[in-house]
């Protein structure tokens, strides 16, 4: 082991010191921030459906994996306020000098939430029989397969695991925080080909088995989620008193964020996650209702409209595969506006897959479309689609316009005759002809400016099909709902029919990842993000479990390829300079060939009560980051 090696070690033991006499773990984890008291219950909300499963792994939207995410830990986790990395379940790791043996030692004295000791044998079972197991959906595979090859993860004693790499792996230490899980619990439906039905949303919460500061106790369909703190949690204070200081909480299920709204200034729920509509409500009212409204930076995450590459109509799917119809529609997202009216300032626009808050990796540098309506129709007649009447549909008589403009036009005839009749009697031939033209200049021109057969104006693609789709997003989500609205008149401007329709969040979900080809058009969605690109591997790389928008094989191109190519090569670039390059690149190709076409990413904004202390604005997410470590003021 080599001194820098040594060096991290000993600086990953730090975190940890001995306070077996509290947990009953030889070397409990000590948390930093101010001591605190034990006791109450916290109350949030989160607002749509509720969960769709109990099954973290396999969890691919954030109504279940969030609710899950308080019964689980990784090997390893974040500090959200310096995004470094700290140890978890493993309380310190070493590496060889090439960088592809990785040995970590676990926290001894950790017991699952059933008394069950947790030991390697977890470990190994989390990743080769559920993550790296072909039989079961998860994203985590995408993101810890390099190359198609492998993690090699193998017991060295029930304490120390080893992961050799088949080359290096840059953000090893990040994604080893994914949950571990029980192998005493899933082993057996794991082995009879049960396991994607297990831990189903009609499990009783108390069999869900974790580590996790928190266990579920109760869950009441689209009502609400109850837990209790974990007496045997493995983390301390700074005085060596157990965590988590509270009791309990209790996560409330509401249909949209205007009832969440409601009842955070109700007093119902101690922290509302606002949006930018709110500020002007809640922020004069801070002192009265003893909160704090919390403004942060840009967010990490991202909304964009998603067109369906794989739709199993012909017709819809040349659409949706053609460049030129998708940089039309994005030339038609009226971004600034929808940040101006919808989410009142507070947001800007987004041209990139990683948040301008990432400045490790973000590139400034990609193609943005700005909007331009005039521009949107040019590029779609270069590509051959015609404005026209519908097909089918009897033209119409236009409304005579208003009376004074008949009468100017009547009074100028006869005068315009008198001038005829008068010139033809001085035998004025030539001055005559000139007032006739005049005469049927004004005649049939005023006919076919206000009396000739029109229709409304459609749009049809270069075969002879009206563009007509359906355009979907979550309901309950009252900023997303308006943008659907902006873009589906903002499109209907080129004459395209957009039916735009929210759905039910889970099964907005299902239908998107639906393989190989979803029953779906378009839809506006997003991804809460991260620090770390490689964490999108399971979207952009074409084997990806949330490769949406093109899950065919047989329809691959040539960029999307180069897209595995770079992430291939970027998760094993080591040099911080170089990696940048890559995902710079990364990000540019997508600007170009929009596969997503993104719309405003957000500002954070966060009401909190004022009650609720030991809270550590993190550089990223939730205000709720360090949940095992907030409490109440009594």
């Amino acid at each position: 082991m080599n001194k820098f090696t040594s060096l991290l070690v000993g600086i990953c033991v730090l975190f940890s010191l001995s306070s077996s006499s509290v947990t009953g773990v030889e070397n409990s984890k000590v948390m930093e921030g101010e001591v605190g008291k034990h006791g109450g219950t916290l109350v949030w909300s989160v607002f749509g459906s509720g969960p769709k499963t109990f099954n973290l792994p396999i969890s691919q939207e954030t109504s279940s994996s969030v609710p899950l995410s308080f019964l689980f830990d990784g090997l390893t986790e974040e500090n959200r306020v310096t995004t470094e990395i700290e140890p978890s379940l493993a309380e310190s790791w070493e590496f060889s000098q090439d960088g592809l043996v990785w040995t970590f030692y676990l926290r001894k004295g950790v017991t699952w939430f059933d008394g069950e000791p947790f030991t390697a044998d977890d470990v190994v079972f989390t990743y080769n029989d559920i993550i790296y197991n072909d039989d079961i959906t998860s994203g985590m595979r995408d993101l810890l397969t390099i190359e198609g090859k492998r993690i090699k993860v193998e017991k060295v004693d029930n304490y120390t695991v080893r992961f050799t790499l088949p080359v290096p792996y840059a953000p090893l230490l990040r994604h080893v925080g994914t949950a571990i899980l029980p192998k005493h619990i899933l082993e057996t439906s794991v082995n009879n080909g049960t396991y994607m039905s297990t831990w189903g949303v009609d499990t009783p919460p108390r069999q869900l088995i974790g580590t996790g500061p928190y266990m579920m106790t109760q869950y009441i369909p689209a009502d609400r989620i109850i837990y209790k703190r974990n007496p045997h949690y493995w983390k301390v204070d700074q005085e060596g008193n157990s965590l988590p200081y509270l009791d309990g909480m209790i996560i409330l299920i509401v249909p949209n964020q205007d009832t969440e709204l409601l009842k955070f200034q109700a007093g119902e729920i101690d922290v509302y996650g606002m949006r930018g509509a709110d500020y002007a409500t809640l922020k004069p009212g801070e002192k009265e209702g003893n909160y704090t409204v919390v403004k942060g930076g840009p967010t990490l995450g991202s909304s964009f409209v998603i067109l369906n590459w794989s739709h199993p109509d012909t017709v819809k799917f040349k659409w949706f595969n053609n460049l030129q119809f998708r940089k039309a529609i994005a030339h038609a997202i009226d971004r600034q506006t929808f940040i101006d009216n919808v989410m009142y300032g507070f947001g800007q626009p987004q041209w990139s897959p990683v948040s301008i808050a990432v400045k490790t990796f973000h590139n400034p540098e990609v193609k943005k479309y700005s909007y331009d309506l005039t521009r949107a129709r040019k590029i779609l007649q270069e590509a051959g689609f015609r404005l026209k009447a519908e097909k089918g549909k009897q033209s119409t008589m236009e409304k005579i316009g208003p009376w004074p403009r008949w009468v100017l036009v009547l009074v100028s005839v006869l005068v315009l005759c008198f001038l005829c009749v008068w010139t033809a009697i001085r035998r004025k031939w030539r001055i005559m002809i000139i007032w006739i033209v005049l005469i049927g200049t004004i005649v049939i021109g005023n006919y076919y400016v206000s009396i000739r057969p029109v229709g409304p104006k459609y749009l049809y693609d270069p075969e002879d099909h009206k563009v007509e789709f359906e355009l979907w997003t979550i309901s309950g989500n009252s900023e997303w709902t308006a943008l659907g609205t902006l873009i589906a008149d903002d499109l209907s401007q080129l004459g395209m029919t957009v039916h735009f329709q929210p759905r039910d969040f889970n099964l907005l979900v299902q239908r998107l990842t639906a393989k190989p080809r979803g029953q779906w058009d378009a839809v506006i969605i997003g991804f809460t993000g991260g620090v770390e690109p490689h964490g999108g591997a399971n979207v952009w790389k074409t084997d990806g479990e949330l490769h949406s928008w093109n899950y065919d094989p047989q329809n691959r191109y040539d960029w999307e390829l180069k897209i595995d190519e770079l992430f291939n090569k970027g998760v094993q670039e080591l040099d911080p300079k170089k990696r940048k390059l890559i995902y710079d690149e990364w990000q540019l190709i997508v600007s170009e060939n929009l596969p997503f076409l993104y719309t405003a990413s957000s500002i954070y904004l966060t009401s909190v009560r004022n009650t609720i202390k030991n809270i550590r604005l993190p550089a990223y997410g939730s205000l709720l980051w360090n949940m095992e470590q907030l409490y109440l003021e009594k």
